[in-house]
């Protein structure tokens, strides 16, 4: 009896383990089927409420991977880890982690996209605002970090990276179409069959960091311009006041100095001439708040 009573209370352990072990499994199908529809909802209220216009575009995720087609506009580091990627419209997102600060996140991304020669879209503004590369001269402060809108034909790529409280890094890549500076850009002929530009004895000098030319300095005056080179024994006191008699003789009044600062350079160029440059910072005497520098470069040539 003992015998059959052991086997009787065995075979009810196992049955017991069976059916829960049945019941895990059902629990986690259930949650994978629940699993596999909301990435497409997320996709889809991530994309609605991020970007309205494309809210009736259809939605596609694909998780743990780029989607196919988008491998020649999204380049992951090798580094990163890659959650998925949402598919909208004319839009596309794909999103990574990393263990890395979100600045060297940024600049893995940004040398990617070097790579594959998308130009970064802060790099062109720079370029663009005083000329081409070959020119010199002062020219806006450089980015402070990397750039993170990157430009390729009809195409912009926007790259953010986030530090979480886990000590993780979230990489977003949002590919859309390209605005009117990439559209520019793109319309230019390749570089290479540009017409060349002359190149400049102005060396390039750049604006310090977190300064610009405000309104004040830009907008609230206007002025003129004269020059003279003389040749004369005079000493730079007694020229001034050559001219600034007659300058208060047509009604001019004298007014104080400003702090100016002057300082020369020499080198010589790659033909062995002589070059000197004459860099002067002042004040402007129109708006005290504003500095003014001139840049002169003077290229000493044999008679």
């Amino acid at each position: 009896m003992a015998s059959e009573r052991f086997v009787f209370l065995r075979r009810t352990a196992v049955i017991a383990l069976v059916a829960l072990c049945l019941a895990r499994l059902a629990a986690v199908a259930q949650q994978s089927a629940a699993a596999a529809a909301i990435p497409t909802e997320l996709a889809a209220a991530f994309v609605r409420t991020t970007v309205p216009a494309d809210s009736a575009a259809l939605v596609s995720f694909m998780p743990d991977q780029v989607a196919p087609g988008l491998d020649d506009r999204i380049f992951m580091p090798p580094s990163m880890h890659v959650i998925g990627s949402v598919v909208a419209g004319s839009r596309a997102y794909a999103f990574a982690t990393s263990p890395l600060p979100a600045d060297s996140v940024l600049r893995l991304v940004a040398l990617e996209y070097t790579r594959q020669k998308w130009p970064g879209v802060s790099l062109m503004r720079l370029t663009a605002s005083l000329g081409p590369l070959q020119s010199g001269g002062f020219r806006p402060a450089p980015p402070a970090g990397p750039p993170t809108t990157f430009c390729h034909q009809s195409i912009e790529a926007l790259i953010s990276a986030h530090r979480s409280p886990d000590a993780m890094t979230l990489l977003r890549i949002e590919i859309v179409p390209a605005a009117a500076g990439c559209a520019f850009e793109a319309s230019l002929p390749p570089r290479g069959l540009r017409p060349p530009v002359p190149t400049s004895p102005l060396p390039r000098i750049y604006d310090p960091p977190n300064t610009s030319s405000g309104v004040e300095c830009i907008n609230s005056f206007s002025s003129e311009h004269s020059q003279t080179r003389l040749s004369t024994a005079m000493d730079a006191s007694a020229l001034a006041n050559h001219y600034g008699k007659q300058l208060e003789t047509q009604g001019w009044s004298p007014m104080p100095d400003g702090p100016l600062a002057r300082r020369l350079y020499t080198r010589t160029d790659s033909s062995g001439a002589k070059q000197i440059a004459a860099l002067t910072i002042g004040v402007s005497p129109a708006a005290p708040g504003c500095r003014e520098g001139t840049l002169d470069v003077y290229t000493i040539r044999s008679r």
